[in-house]
């Protein structure tokens, strides 16, 4: 029932089994976020973040022990590639100078970090949802509350770290820019903030401050549903095959958002031939991933083979032996001779059944499945 559900999803000692992948998720969003008080840009972030896809590919190897062939790695490399190419060239083809440069080094490596750390978050998730026959829901809950004790904690940490007033929630601050100007006094904390005698803005503190507009409760709920979306692909899939079809949001927006909602056009034929990439290297990675299943059937066949053969072999050795002993058919009536023959596992019959019987074994053999590595 519903009680008992609830009971299973807030199970203490279950919340704590998710705390790792929680932590890490918390931790990597901290990176994301001081990278931006750092000055990075939004496009120079999108284009570091493609850092995500090989960290996942090969941490798999330990945390998963799974790994990829070479024609998998070299369509992830590609899809990687690609991505990076099209984040640079859209930021440089957008008519400003909000490219991707001029970043300071300490934001780029946030930006690294948090991509990496992000990796190694979705793979211990990734091993959490599959160990364990549950429903989904159950282990999202215990996810989002080690997310949610997670933050917390880290809290006081980016306070004491961050510069900025807006990034400490116990400092005193305005609400937003749109009521105080950016260059305003309040925002300098070095100056007094909120408390020199030339600031006239209104302020305020605590961890809610300035959610004063929907579009804030708006980016919760998408972020949410975002939120169980990847969990439900991560469980049915792997960590790689999400960030293959995360490559696809660049194409749904560059293709289809921005010309319905900001007016953009599609003239740039460079970057519409390196955009078509990415299809491109996601089908090498599916069609390397199926020909590997096909390699696998085959050694396993071989192997079937192979033990028939040496099972008929010592059945074949039995029987001669059998043939020499004092109980052998040839000294027995011929009635009992043809009875211990139908029942002799030397008998052709029996024999057929032995090879149906393994060749059944052999292809009901479980391999792995096209979304996931080579499992050690």
């Amino acid at each position: 029932g519903i009680e008992g559900g609830l009971c299973r999803a807030w199970n203490p000692w279950k919340i704590l089994h998710c705390l790792p992948a929680a932590f890490l998720f918390a931790l990597a969003t901290a990176f994301a976020n001081m990278s931006f008080t750092q000055g990075i840009t939004s496009a120079l972030f999108v284009v570091l973040g493609k850092f995500y896809t090989p960290v996942a590919a090969l941490a798999a190897r330990w945390v998963m022990g799974k790994f990829y062939m070479w024609l998998e790695w070299f369509a992830l490399l590609i899809l990687t590639l690609a991505s990076i190419a099209f984040g640079y060239l859209q930021s440089l083809g957008s008519g400003t100078d909000a490219g991707p440069k001029g970043a300071p080094v300490a934001a780029m490596v946030c930006v690294l970090v948090s991509a990496a750390v992000s990796a190694l978050a979705s793979l211990v998730t990734e091993k959490i949802l599959k160990g364990e026959q549950v429903p989904f829901h159950m282990q999202k809950v215990r996810l989002d509350v080690g997310s949610i004790v997670s933050s917390l904690a880290l809290l006081p940490v980016l306070g004491c770290i961050a510069t900025r007033a807006q990034d400490i929630p116990w400092a005193l601050r305005p609400y937003d820019h749109h009521s105080c100007p950016t260059d305003s006094v309040c925002w300098d904390l070095r100056a007094g903030g909120c408390g020199n005698p030339d600031c006239h803005c209104e302020c305020t503190r605590g961890i809610f401050a300035g959610w004063n507009t929907p579009v804030l409760f708006w980016a919760v709920v998408i972020n949410t549903a975002q939120g169980w979306l990847v969990g439900k692909v991560t469980q049915q899939f792997s960590v790689i095959h999400r960030a293959i079809a995360d490559s696809f949001s660049l194409l749904a927006i560059y293709f289809i958002c921005d010309p319905l909602f900001n007016g953009t056009s599609l003239s740039n034929a460079c970057l519409n031939l390196v955009a078509f990439i990415v299809p491109v290297s996601t089908a090498t990675f599916s069609v390397a991933t199926s020909e590997m299943q096909k390699v696998f059937a085959a050694e396993a066949q071989l192997r079937g083979a192979e033990v028939n053969v040496a099972s008929i072999e010592l059945s074949g050795s039995d029987c001669e032996e059998s043939d020499m002993s004092i109980g052998s058919p040839s000294r027995q009536p011929t009635s009992e001779r043809s009875r211990s023959q139908s029942m002799s596992p030397c008998s052709p019959a029996i024999s057929e059944s032995m090879d149906a019987g393994s060749s059944i074994g052999t292809q009901g053999r479980i391999y792995r499945s096209p979304s996931d590595g080579y499992w050690m």
